[in-house]
């Protein structure tokens, strides 16, 4: 079975994507995706799960346990929760100051959904 280091390689050119593209996609320097590539160094827990979802592949397949690629079709509500998480790791990624606008902006979301009515 493949390593890690050469999954993230195969799936960035299946995608057509430059190592700095890759980097910028989920947040990281073109340098960390070539050490990861050549197996210098490992993403993290949140970096293989942004791969993973960016590439639309199980974590065991990236990971290079398996090479079972296909994911079992999700409920709407795994994949909503999947979608939840993801955000929630890339808001923590940002800056204190677009952190800030991106709560100003659901607050005023939350503000005109409650008074439709159509708060969840």
């Amino acid at each position: 079975m493949a390593t890690i280091a050469e999954r993230i390689k195969q799936l960035r050119l299946e995608a057509n994507l430059y190592q700095e593209e890759l980097g910028e996609t989920i947040g990281v320097q073109k340098n960390t995706v070539y050490r990861w590539e050549n197996g210098d160094s490992l993403p993290n827990e949140q970096n293989c799960m942004l791969l993973a979802n960016f590439f639309k592949v199980p974590l065991p397949y990236l990971m290079g346990s398996t090479d079972e690629r296909t994911q079992l079709p999700l409920t709407e509500e795994e994949e909503e929760k999947q979608d939840e998480d993801q955000m929630i790791m890339l808001y923590r990624m940002l800056s204190s100051d677009m952190q800030k606008m991106i709560r100003t902006m659901v607050n005023q979301a939350y503000i005109i959904d409650k008074r439709r009515g159509t708060l969840r």
